[in-house]
């Protein structure tokens, strides 16, 4: 549903193979990927808590390029809400405002919402409550229990 709100990935893609060439959109698509790759595992031994949702958020951005590139839109639009809620939720500890449990709360929900708009094949599941229970990595305030969580979007 939400990926036919401009244009068909499938059209972009179309676009990007024939004016890069299939080898090099291979490559530029997937060197995003490795880059995020990279940059996740570098995120996992960060000791800091504002310094893992920093590189959380450049995670994010890769990931926004990489599927954009391969016409998925739902999944960039996914990666977008999770800078946004890096954002919100560096300001915890900080500011009274960001503190609020119905920043969590309101997150899940559109977390959950746009899950529900975008499905589309049965393994869109694993990308949605990937990014469910990494809202709750995120918000916790020790980084302890941030690993432990992450593991779980991890598997």
């Amino acid at each position: 549903m939400i990926n036919n709100l401009l244009f068909s990935g499938d059209q972009l893609v179309a676009f990007l193979t024939s004016a890069l060439g299939q080898t090099w959109y291979l490559v530029v698509l997937n060197a995003f990927g490795v880059i995020a790759m990279l940059l996740k595992v570098t995120e996992l031994q960060l000791k800091k808590r504002n310094a893992i949702i920093v590189f959380a958020s450049v995670v994010s951005g890769c990931w926004v390029i990489y599927f954009s590139l391969q016409g998925d839109f739902a999944s960039a639009l996914s990666c977008l809400i999770g800078i946004f809620q890096s954002l919100i939720f560096l300001q915890r500890g900080k500011h009274k405002w960001a503190d609020s449990i119905l920043w969590l709360i309101g997150i899940l929900i559109v977390r959950i919402a746009f899950g529900v708009l975008s499905f589309k094949e049965w393994h869109d599941i694993f990308s949605i409550s990937a990014g469910i229970i990494g809202t709750f990595a995120y918000f916790v305030m020790k980084e302890s229990h941030y690993r432990a969580i992450f593991l779980v979007t991890i598997l």
